[in-house]
């Protein structure tokens, strides 16, 4: 699992990835 990147540096967004370890379903979050 990549969680994203908080900074942006390599894409130039900066995301975030939240795992819901009830059902193993992920949310990826731009900041």
């Amino acid at each position: 699992l990549n969680p994203g990147e908080t900074c942006g540096y390599l894409t130039g967004k900066s995301s975030i990835a939240l795992l819901d370890t009830s059902d193993l379903s992920i949310k990826i979050i731009e900041l």
